[in-house]
């Protein structure tokens, strides 16, 4: 399998403006070596986030199964993972994620993340924070969302693509914790 590399956080100051206005066709325009991944996965993720975008359902339950056992640690916070393309449906949501926000991983699983939007959500902000996903640029943003009972909450959301060994994006993380 193809194991997910940590690599060094590089401010956005950094990012050449040719790549970051690059044209998003594919998910290879966003390459490690013009971003970075923030936060970094601990290393103990990289063999169970093997090749989560295209791989066969029993083996996709498997690995993340794996990946549940490393990011579902409460010190690791409220994570969810999303597919490399748009729409980025939820591959996978740790237990401090569904905590939070009132969901179970098997409810999530296949939708974006706009189950979270609700009518104090700016939409501004939405569209900025999705700008940067497709820029494949790591990004921070603070959103109001609202839980499944429909309970609004503030929160921090990190945002960062995750690369495999070959520098390939393979999914993007988001991390959220609640402020208000």
């Amino acid at each position: 399998g193809r194991a997910l590399e940590a690599q060094p956080v590089t401010h956005s100051a950094s990012i050449p403006i040719a790549a970051a206005n690059a044209s998003h066709s594919k998910a290879s325009a966003c390459s490690s070596d013009v971003f970075s991944i923030a936060p970094s996965l601990p290393p103990s993720t990289a063999p169970a986030a093997a090749g989560l975008g295209g791989m066969r359902r029993s083996k996709r339950s498997r690995d993340l199964t794996k990946l549940d056992s490393v990011l579902g640690d409460e010190t690791q916070g409220a994570v969810v993972i999303t597919a490399k393309d748009p729409p980025y449906n939820i591959i996978h949501a740790n237990k401090a994620w569904c905590e939070l926000c009132g969901y179970e991983a098997e409810e999530v699983e296949g939708k974006t993340n706009k189950i979270l939007t609700g009518p104090e959500t700016d939409p501004a902000q939405l569209n900025e924070l999705m700008r940067a996903v497709r820029r494949c640029e790591p990004t921070v943003h603070t959103l109001v969302n609202y839980k499944k009972g429909g309970k609004r909450f503030v929160n921090q959301v990190h945002v960062s693509p995750l690369y495999d060994e070959n520098k390939d994006v393979v999914a993007f993380m988001a991390h959220l914790t609640e402020v208000a």
